[in-house]
């Protein structure tokens, strides 16, 4: 969805799928994890142990953003689009195969959507220093837990990958104009 206010352009990405009325005692209908497999957070894929934070709905924007400059020209999806491997995938492989696609060469955008590379790789980048972020820190704690009896409760911020993948950031990523 998009609206138009004082000559920009506000795009929402809007799913009603667990919407409840504020105004009322209800509850989401569905008490399982929802959502459409290419477009969820590798956190959220296979077997997931992470409830769901913001920043999975972040990631989520991002690949959707990926998969349709990279699939979608004047409307239509292309010929042979590249990603349809994510369509196909179960679950435990996709999650796999997300990892492997922080660090590959990104797909080609069509031409109406080339100069989208900008927010693409800005927002792949961020989520990628996020994720190794916290690998990072996994394994400093699980090499201190081993080393040394250790009672040190080392912070990690979860909720934005130490920072690295935020609100913030993705808003700033995002105002960089690559319409000019």
């Amino acid at each position: 969805m998009y609206r138009k206010q004082d000559g920009n352009i506000f795009g929402v990405l809007n799913d009603y799928d667990l919407a409840i009325f504020t105004s009322k005692n209800y509850s989401p209908s569905s008490k399982t994890r929802t959502g459409t497999q290419p477009f969820m957070a590798i956190d959220l894929l296979g077997h997931p142990t992470d409830l769901h934070r913001y920043r999975h709905d972040l990631e989520s924007l991002f690949y959707t953003l990926v998969y349709i400059t990279a699939r979608y020209h004047n409307g239509r999806e292309i010929d042979d689009p590249p990603l349809q491997h994510w369509d196909d995938l179960g679950e435990d492989n996709l999650k796999s195969v997300k990892t492997r696609f922080l660090n590959e060469a990104l797909p080609k955008r069509t031409p109406k959507f080339s100069k989208f590379v900008i927010w693409i790789a800005g927002l792949r980048a961020a989520l990628r220093a996020g994720i190794n972020a916290r690998t990072e820190h996994e394994e400093s704690v699980e090499v201190a837990t081993q080393v040394t009896e250790y009672t040190q409760s080392v912070v990690f911020h979860h909720e934005t990958l130490g920072g690295h993948f935020s609100f913030d950031t993705f808003r700033q990523i995002l105002t960089m104009n690559v319409l000019k």
